[in-house]
């Protein structure tokens, strides 16, 4: 769950799309809107399904995380209401999490996260939104939600945080992060460094979030806790604006606040474990306001749907040649009236951005919420979002991917649609909810987004194959950023367990998504004709 000053309104943040649809438009006319599926997705795609239930509630609004032990363990939470709402304060259920052990071939069952605990003001709800997920290096994994106190859009809602050593199995008790009524978000991240601070886990909030809260966007602080049970916070901003956490290689945490102007974002690092924040950097400008821009044909006519430009920041912490470098995505609207995906890097840990591109090229309809990971082991920057190339009357999306190896400098010269069929963000009030999410590890990218194909808003999922891609533009350069290979699988094999993945610190790439092979002497390995080689030459 990233992004600027999220809101608990009745809609929606997002914004922006990708080029011109990757091998599965190639240069012919969109698909007109409402076409029958299943449509055709874009190379290296495979394992696309819904992994929340057919239960009748509406499911919406993902946050992933994977365990840096093991890259077949993930973890995904959704907000999850009943259906239809009708307007009561009692539409909304716990924050629901599902898990795969196996790289995404199946997924568990939900676990709901554990109802609000008695607060020190008058909150008292079961339910909670906004879910966001983190697993340390010692694979506990921890979720954040808000506890909703009659409604969509109450005071208080406070930032809420429990703790599972079993990746969702089971849940401790919810923790509360700060005593203060008006405290609102728990996006967290969590240091999975080797650093003095390994295992600590951070918040980002807001005081006072809402616009129509008597003091908006107040402040911003990042509490931090060893154990999820016991928070302190330090204040990172006196004004309003900002961007998600991360941590980096070595255990610095990097954070945006608002900058000197409105549209500004720029970044203030911790080298002290969150205790203190240094000087920010330069700023990056964008264009949309940050809350309650409109989309067209989005939510339903009782709902107001809006998005913003949900921005998310991501840090490479492969100690690669490209150990250290930012990234920032976000949806923006500098040529209205539609809405497209930008991007930017830092090559120097927030002291100066690079000039924002534009990554959904060739899109002429309106593009929006963009989640962001770097892969953990080969430093891929990979972005998904929901994109309306596809359909002329610019109503239904699908989800579309890119990816970059070169630390940012260049991505795909068109984009790889991921899900097979288009969706309808008028199906339900929260159109798409307040974000997707991408994860990926180890040569495999696992997107994240709400998808009404079965009549509601459910979590849809797919695997990435980051090589199969980059083949299909005729690449298969060493990942730029890794000190090892693109290592591709010469016999399907079943996923990892963590014991095997042990034998040689990670597993070698499958070809196709979620293959692996994990024998001790590489099976393929690139020729070392540089970044632009893409020979393969069996060992």
């Amino acid at each position: 769950m990233r992004g600027t000053n999220r809101r608990p309104r009745v809609r929606r943040l997002s914004a922006t799309g990708l080029v011109a649809g990757a091998l599965l438009v190639m240069g012919g006319l969109p698909v007109p809107a409402g076409a029958s599926g299943p449509l055709p997705t874009g190379p290296g795609v495979s394992g696309e399904m819904q992994i929340s239930p057919n239960d009748g509630n509406v499911y919406e609004t993902v946050s992933a995380a994977i365990d840096p032990n093991d890259p077949a363990t993930i973890v995904a939470g959704a907000d999850s209401w009943v259906s239809p709402y009708d307007g009561s304060s009692s539409y909304l259920r716990p924050v629901q999490v599902f898990g795969t052990s196996n790289a995404g071939t199946s997924w568990s069952s939900p676990s709901s996260l554990p109802p609000t605990p008695t607060l020190p003001y008058n909150v008292s709800a079961a339910e909670g939104r906004f879910p966001s997920l983190a697993i340390t290096a010692s694979g506990v994994t921890y979720a954040g939600s808000i506890a909703m106190h009659g409604g969509f859009h109450p005071a208080p809602s406070p930032s809420l945080v429990t703790r599972s050593a079993n990746h969702g199995t089971t849940w401790g008790s919810q923790a509360l992060i700060s005593q203060d009524p008006t405290a609102w978000g728990a996006t967290l991240i969590a240091d999975q460094s080797a650093s003095a601070y390994r295992n600590r886990v951070y918040a980002w909030q807001s005081i006072a979030c809402c616009p129509d809260s008597p003091n908006p966007y107040m402040y911003m602080y990042v509490a931090r806790s060893d154990d999820g049970s016991n928070w302190a916070s330090t204040q990172v901003s006196s004004t309003g604006g900002g961007v998600n956490p991360v941590v980096g290689s070595d255990g610095t945490v990097y954070v945006g606040v608002g900058g000197a102007s409105a549209n500004q974002v720029v970044i203030t690092k911790s080298t002290d474990g969150g205790v203190t924040f240094g000087a920010p950097g330069s700023a990056v400008t964008f264009a949309m306001p940050q809350s309650a821009a409109m989309l067209p044909n989005f939510g339903t006519p009782n709902c107001s749907s809006y998005i913003s430009p949900n921005m998310s920041l991501a840090v490479d912490r492969t100690q690669g040649v490209n150990d250290g470098n930012l990234y920032l995505v976000w949806a923006d609207n500098p040529n209205p009236p539609h809405v497209h995906i930008y991007f930017a890097r830092s090559t120097d840990r927030g002291a100066t951005w690079s000039t924002p591109v534009q990554i959904d090229t060739g899109n002429a309809n309106d593009a929006w919420e963009p989640a962001l990971s770097v892969d953990d082991a080969y430093g891929t920057v990979v972005l998904s979002w929901y994109d309306r190339r596809d359909d002329l009357g610019n109503k239904f999306y699908r989800i579309y991917y890119t990816q970059s190896t070169d630390g940012g400098a260049t991505f795909l010269p068109s984009q790889t649609a991921v899900s097979s069929a288009q969706a309808d963000p008028t199906t339900n009030c929260t159109a798409t909810g307040f974000s997707a999410s991408i994860v990926a590890s180890h040569g495999i990218a696992h997107p994240f987004w709400t998808d009404s194909r079965s009549g509601t808003n459910e979590i849809f999922t797919a695997r990435v194959s980051e090589l199969a891609i980059l083949r299909s533009f005729g690449r298969a350069p060493a990942p730029a950023g890794s000190p090892t290979p693109w290592k591709p699988r010469l016999a399907t094999t079943p996923p990892p367990t963590s014991a095997a993945i042990s034998q040689r610190g990670r597993p070698v790439l499958g070809s196709a998504p979620g293959s692996w092979t994990t024998t001790r002497s590489p099976a393929v390995r690139v020729s070392g004709c540089g970044t632009g080689c893409s020979s393969m030459r069996l060992r």
